[in-house]
C-alpha cells in the first residue's frame, strides 16, 4: 500500500450498556473498542468503535502502520483480537456502535 489512511472520523460514543443481554450476570466487562482502519480490497475501511463485552482473558492488539525507512514501502497490520494464549479469535460482537460525525454537526 502506497499510502496512509486519511485522518480517522470523528465518532460520537454511545451510553455504556448495563450489560450484556446474553450474560446479565456478567457485570463489570463491558468495555469501550476503539474505531479503526481496515484493509479489504486494497482500500482502507473505518470500522467504528463499541462497546463490547471483553471475553474471558482476551486482549485486542490495535492496528498499526509502518513506513520502511530505505524505501519508503508502507505496512499495514490490522487490529486483532486474541485469547490468553496469544490466538486470533473472532471480535466480540459490539453492544453498541459509535456513530460519524458529519459535516455541520449531524451524524450518520
Amino acid at each position: 500500500m502506497p499510502f496512509p489512511p486519511r485522518p480517522p472520523p470523528v465518532e460520537i460514543v454511545p451510553p455504556k450498556p448495563e450489560h450484556d443481554p446474553k450474560r446479565p450476570n456478567e457485570r463489570g466487562r463491558i468495555v469501550w473498542a476503539d474505531g479503526g482502519w481496515e484493509l479489504s480490497n486494497g482500500r482502507y475501511q473505518w470500522e467504528a468503535g463499541a462497546w463490547v463485552a471483553l471475553p474471558e482473558g482476551a486482549r485486542r492488539s490495535r492496528w498499526a502502520l509502518v513506513r520502511r525507512a530505505a524505501d519508503g514501502q508502507l505496512f499495514f497490520a490490522p487490529s486483532r483480537w486474541r485469547d490468553a494464549s496469544g490466538r486470533t479469535i473472532p471480535a466480540p460482537t459490539p453492544l453498541a456502535r459509535a456513530v460519524r460525525e458529519r459535516a455541520g454537526g449531524d451524524v450518520e
